[in-house]
C-alpha cells in the first residue's frame, strides 16, 4: 500500500495519535463507569461523555480551520482557543457564565471586541 501521497509529519501522526487515545480511553471509562448520566450543556442540549467529546473535537476542528482561513499557519492561537472551547463544553457552569457576560455587554450597548468583552 503506497501512502506516499499523504503528508505524515509528527503532529499530524501526534493529532491523529490523540484522537485513538481519546476514543481508547472513552471505552475504557465507559467499560468501567458506565451512563454518563446526560446533562445540559453550554449549547442547552443534553450530551454524555461521548457527545462533549465530540462536539469539542469538531469544534475545534473548525477553529483551526477558520483560524488558518483569516490569520494564518501559526496555530498556538487556534490551538488555545479549541482548550478552552473544549473546557466550556465539559462545564457547563463556565458555559453559562460566559453567555451571561456576552450577554450583558451587548444589552449594555457595549463593544463586541473580544479584547473588551472582558
Amino acid at each position: 500500500m503506497d501512502l506516499t501521497w499523504m503528508a505524515w509529519t509528527w503532529p499530524t501522526a501526534a493529532f491523529f495519535g490523540f484522537i485513538l487515545l481519546a476514543l481508547i480511553g472513552m471505552s475504557v471509562w465507559e467499560r468501567y463507569a458506565p451512563g454518563g448520566n446526560p446533562r445540559r450543556g453550554i449549547l442547552g442540549l443534553d450530551t454524555t461523555r461521548g457527545d462533549r467529546l465530540f462536539i469539542s473535537l469538531l469544534g475545534s476542528a473548525f477553529i483551526h480551520l477558520a483560524w488558518l482561513g483569516f490569520v494564518g499557519t501559526n496555530l498556538w492561537g487556534a490551538l488555545l482557543i479549541s482548550v478552552v472551547f473544549a473546557g466550556e463544553a465539559e462545564d457547563e457552569d463556565l458555559g453559562h457564565e460566559l453567555a451571561d457576560l456576552f450577554r450583558r455587554k451587548v444589552d449594555d450597548g457595549g463593544d463586541l471586541a473580544a479584547g473588551q468583552l472582558f
